[in-house]
């Protein structure tokens, strides 16, 4: 489904937001159809969904951190960062460099 559909032929139909067109709430948009060639007007309605999951962590819970994630490796020097998947705290550390096998 694509941003809407003409009222009159139920053309599948893309919104261009490119220059803010569209956006503004309580004000008939002007659009044409490119199959029918009709002209017609839409509405724009924005809400917000809001989605809430426990976070023990917030509570004095312990963190649910996920696996270390290397950040960069440089000169031997890894830098590694992990997310808490409750509240996305990061922890980064560093390990030394590893010695190289000859």
């Amino acid at each position: 489904m694509k941003d809407l559909e003409c009222p009159y032929c139920d053309a599948e139909l893309e919104v261009c937001h490119d220059d803010g067109f569209g956006y503004e709430e309580d004000k008939a948009h002007e659009m044409g159809c490119y199959k029918c060639g009709k002209n017609f007007t839409f509405q724009t309605h924005i809400s917000f969904t809001y989605f809430p999951s426990k976070a023990d962590c917030l509570n004095g819970g312990e963190h649910s951190f996920g696996r270390w994630q290397l950040v960069y490796d440089r000169d031997g020097e890894r830098l590694e960062s992990r997310y808490c998947a409750a509240c996305d705290k990061r922890e980064q550390r560093t390990t030394p460099p590893t010695p190289r096998v000859q």
